[in-house]
């Protein structure tokens, strides 16, 4: 779907397209992980995990939080996000990550 607007000014027309990854299914691959998760080892919580689509569904944000802290009140929380994007060149996600602690 595009959007033609035209400038009243100068008559130029402007146009803004929908991003290609609005409706391409190569961007829908981790639509399946979108939501928010509670992350279990046995019976014990170790975490929770978010993740969302975001910039129009052409990338993802991934916000972990362990649950260290619920179990030793003397372990700080750890966090991490990850954004990623699908590389059209590569034909694959590629992701950057940075968490509060080592």
């Amino acid at each position: 779907m595009s959007l033609v607007m035209l400038h009243p000014s100068t008559s130029v027309m402007v146009r803004q397209a929908t991003p290609a990854c609005a409706d391409d299914p190569l961007f829908a691959a981790l639509d399946f992980w979108v939501g928010g998760w509670s992350v279990w080892s046995g019976d014990q919580q170790v975490g929770t995990n978010r993740i969302a689509k975001i910039l129009e569904g052409c990338a993802i944000v991934e916000e972990w939080r362990s649950a260290a802290r619920f179990v030793d009140t003397r372990t700080p929380e750890r966090r991490e996000m990850s954004f990623l994007r699908f590389d059209l060149r590569r034909t694959s996600w590629r992701g950057h990550a940075r968490r509060n602690r080592r």
